[in-house]
């Protein structure tokens, strides 16, 4: 027979929160709340650009196919290419 624990966690977490914010009003965390939310965001569409950009240079039938390691690795780390999409469809 399984032992099931008798622990609310959801009150344990609101209170955890509580402590952890310590002065913070509440009406004020919208300053804290939203910049990690854009950051996250941030985060998921860089992701999405280099899958996008790793399946571009394996791919031998694309444009930008390289057998060379080093030369994915260059196209991977190159800023420009996670700020534009051109010429990529």
């Amino acid at each position: 027979m399984a032992l099931k624990a008798d622990i609310n966690f959801t009150s344990d977490l609101f209170d955890a929160a509580k402590k952890l914010r310590g002065s913070v009003a509440p009406s004020e965390y919208k300053n804290f709340v939203l910049p990690l939310i854009f950051l996250r965001y941030l985060s998921l569409r860089y992701d999405k650009r280099r899958e996008e950009l790793e399946a571009l240079v394996s791919n031998p039938e694309s444009d930008w196919y390289m057998e060379d390691q080093e030369m994915r690795n260059e196209i991977l780390s190159d800023e420009d290419q996670y700020r534009s999409e051109q010429g990529l469809a």
